[in-house]
């Protein structure tokens, strides 16, 4: 049923996650640091559900407006496991192990447990100058 609430509304939570980032001016300044992304619910597109990509087959697969593809795998009876989160890039587990039979038996909690809206879209960059690279 999450698989089917998240190709219904065609959104997500996506979790907390940051990304290293180097840039050089023309200068030959050189900036490193990281960018933070704050958990935040964003719309999707182009979602399948159980599509194969080489030896996986993630719950769904799915675009961000941003073109990049992302893997969302349902964690019911057992997290993601083995080489998988290591092939797979942009790959986000949501945890609905310890969803109570109340929560599960209603669709509007199961709804909420699924795709929380109540986090706040944010981001912060930081960089500053760096003689290596990381």
């Amino acid at each position: 049923m999450a698989k089917q609430i998240i190709d219904d509304a065609k959104a997500v939570s996506l979790p907390e996650y940051s990304v290293r980032v180097q840039v050089t001016s023309p200068e030959g300044i050189t900036l490193a640091g990281s960018a933070y992304f704050q958990p935040h619910y964003t719309a999707i597109h182009d979602v399948r559900q159980e599509s194969r990509i080489e030896r996986w087959v993630p719950d769904i697969t799915a675009r961000l407006k941003t073109r990049a593809t992302i893997f969302i795998e349902i964690y019911v009876s057992h997290a993601v496991d083995g080489d998988k989160p290591e092939k797979l890039d942009n790959l986000f587990e949501i945890d609905l192990s310890t969803l109570t039979e109340d929560t599960v038996s209603d669709l509007e909690k199961l709804k909420e447990a699924v795709l929380p809206e109540s986090v706040m879209p944010a981001s912060t960059l930081s960089l500053s100058p760096s003689a290596s690279i990381f």
